[in-house]
């Protein structure tokens, strides 16, 4: 697991991080009730009437409902006798649809490629047809209108290929290959008919037209590379949250904080938000409710479980009243001594910050080349002026 992976300095060194970012960054997650079951991960999370639920991950088969009014779970009956660990799942109005992954339990063990359906209005599960494709594990998901999309995911290697599910027919097609590189457990979300899909081991980011059934490249994710969050669709914006990171040598890290990224399709941005509190997560469940996304589980390397919510009525930001500019992508990051700055425009100012607030540093602009070699290690907010916008976002320096 990849929590062996992280030495004590380096643990010491991210709690003491964390000490100081949850104090600018957490404040507008709340916490709740810890959910009742072990900590776990790739479990699948639903929403429905008013509340969520989260059914398996970490090889197990049981289902749990989440009330919101009262900050309290309950446990329902088993989904099926089959475990199911590595899998993925998606709502689409009442019904939420999930599979593949890891199984045991039931006529097939190791990887999968069932589809099941939950109904929220009944909490019943109903078998579909199996994909007449590989059985995976980590593959991308979605649903909506009267269809679901799978692909890519994990078989042995890394997979590219893309299914499209008929819900009416209960029938499968394969559709247009990837035009990414192969990957597993990319994120993925809705926005206006349009698939997209990214990251996964990798930066970034594609965008699929089923009425043509086309692939097309968008922005790539800002900050680390990584893998293995939790995803959705809101107000029509995409959302990134938490995961694992490529860096410090691991394919696997925990990021200093659970980072929230919101994508704006208009004019292809990426914001950064408010994290979650702690570091981040490697896979953790997630599901909405009356404009809150709640974060449930997922496995961190001190084993902590806590759920919390944000208000998604918040996350907005002033990038959305300039959609003509497009989002600040920094590389390398983390850096040691330079940061390259984007090449959309001429950079005039650039000022550091640490996390209270106070001004450090003021590096002069080469170009777009910013040396930065007499700064201690640490997470910092960088913010560059073009001379008309300002831009802020958190560096890390090691």
């Amino acid at each position: 697991m990849y929590r062996s992976s992280i030495s004590i300095l380096k643990v010491l060194c991210l709690i003491y991080a964390l000490s100081t970012i949850a104090q600018t960054f957490g404040q507008d997650w709340e916490e709740l009730a810890p959910s009742p079951f072990p900590q776990r991960h790739h479990a699948i999370g639903f929403s429905y009437g008013g509340y969520g639920y989260v059914i398996s991950g970490s090889n197990t088969n049981d289902v749990w409902k989440y009330t919101p009014e009262t900050d309290s779970w309950e446990q329902l009956d088993d989904y099926s006798p089959i475990n199911r660990g590595f899998g993925i799942g998606e709502m689409n109005g009442p019904k939420g649809f999930f599979g593949f992954g890891n199984v045991s339990g039931g006529p097939t063990i190791g990887p999968a490629r069932d589809l099941w359906r939950f109904d929220g209005e009944t909490e019943t599960f109903e078998q579909l047809t199996d994909c007449p494709c590989l059985a995976r594990t980590h593959p991308a998901l979605v649903a909506f209108g009267d269809k679901v999309y799978m692909g890519l995911g994990y078989a042995g290697g890394n997979l590219g290929d893309w299914w499209e599910y008929d819900i009416p027919t209960d029938t499968w097609t394969e559709k247009a290959t990837f035009i990414g590189a192969n990957r597993h457990h990319p994120y993925q979300f809705v926005i206006d008919d349009y698939v997209y899909v990214g990251s996964g081991h990798f930066s970034d980011w594609y965008r699929y037209d089923p009425s043509n059934d086309s692939w097309s490249q968008i922005a790539d994710h800002p900050s680390y590379i990584r893998v293995a969050g939790a995803q959705f669709t809101y107000d029509g914006k995409g959302y990134t949250l938490s995961g694992v990171a490529d860096y410090n040598g691991s394919d696997h890290e925990p990021m200093p904080t659970g980072e929230f990224w919101q994508y704006y399709p208009i004019s292809d941005i990426w914001t950064e938000l408010p994290p979650h509190p702690g570091t981040s997560r490697w896979a953790p469940a997630y599901f909405i409710i009356d404009g809150w996304v709640y974060m449930v589980s997922g496995e961190t390397y001190d084993g902590e479980n806590a759920t919390y919510r944000y208000q998604l009525g918040e996350a907005t930001t002033s990038l959305d009243e300039n959609p003509e500019k497009k989002n600040i992508h920094l590389y390398p990051m983390p850096f040691e001594n330079t940061i390259v700055l984007p090449a959309q425009t001429v950079w005039r100012d650039a000022r550091i910050f640490d996390l209270s607030g106070s001004e450090v540093k003021a590096p002069t602009i080469d170009g777009r080349i910013l040396e930065i070699t007499d700064l201690s290690q640490g997470m910092y907010i960088l913010e560059i002026s073009d001379g008309e916008s300002a831009y802020r976002q958190r560096i890390l320096k090691q």
